[in-house]
């Protein structure tokens, strides 16, 4: 029996309604999603897409998250062997741009655009 992707969900503390919908919208695209919630340091949300077994993480930044929060959640995975789990970063088109290695989804977008790129993605790289 094939194990359904695991998605982990880490949002910043002031983000807002919208990871919800998307959580939804993965989840009846076939994605388990284990929501971390708000307000964790990088080593935290690192630690617990190990702990959780996380095929990829969704991070919902709010705007005080700069590009150098978002390399810091990277480098994280890094430190924790974990460089090959995806890392997506749900922010509107006028979020800093992020560093490498982390792709970009544009959080305007409806959530059921937002789950099937997210999908997409997955299933490509798989």
């Amino acid at each position: 029996m094939d194990r359904r992707i695991r998605i982990l969900i880490a949002l910043a503390p002031s983000a807002d309604g919208a990871h919800r919908a998307v959580a939804r919208a993965l989840r009846d695209a076939g994605a388990e999603i284990i929501h971390l919630g708000e307000s964790r340091a990088p080593e935290g949300i690192a630690g617990a897409a190990l702990q959780e077994d996380a095929d990829a993480l969704v991070v919902w930044p709010d705007s005080a998250w700069d590009a150098d929060g978002i390399a810091a959640v990277r480098a994280a995975l890094d430190a924790f062997d974990l460089g090959d789990v995806p890392l997506f970063v749900a922010a509107p088109a006028n979020h800093p741009a992020t560093p490498g290695r982390v792709t970009w989804i544009d959080a305007d977008r409806d959530a059921k655009a937002i789950a099937t790129d997210v999908i997409g993605r997955l299933a490509a790289a798989h």
